[in-house]
């Protein structure tokens, strides 16, 4: 398994654990669907950085293409899982879903980008 892998994991664990403290503590309204959503953010970002990863892009302007490409699927595919989810919620759940789906969204965004940068400054 490759570094990158183990810290995508890593840090899935680690929301993980953080999200059942604050479900348990904080927030007992929040679902049981709010501990799906890093699992599903680390599938896809798996998927998308193996994508990118694996061509040797010559021109920044393939690379950029292909990360904006890669970047658009991953955002209609959590687009679909959240309106489904969202769809199904109790009203009272929506709102700690949103704000959950959201700050995770972008935490796992921000991962992306870190062990891409941390890939191509390897190669």
């Amino acid at each position: 398994m490759e570094n990158w892998v183990k810290r995508y994991v890593i840090f899935t664990s680690f929301l993980e654990i953080v999200l059942a403290a604050v479900g348990f503590f904080l927030l007992p309204q929040m679902t049981s669907m709010v501990f799906i959503v890093p699992i599903l953010f680390a599938a896809v970002g798996i998927i998308g950085i193996t994508f990118l990863k694996k061509p040797k892009y010559e021109k920044i302007i393939k690379f950029s293409s292909a990360f904006m490409l890669v970047n658009m699927l991953k955002l209609f595919a959590c687009l679909i899982f959240f309106v489904v989810v969202y769809i199904n919620l109790q009203q009272e759940q929506k709102v700690v879903f949103v704000v959950t789906f959201m700050v995770l969204y972008f935490a796992f965004a921000i991962l992306d980008t870190i062990e891409l940068l941390k890939i191509y400054k390897k190669q």
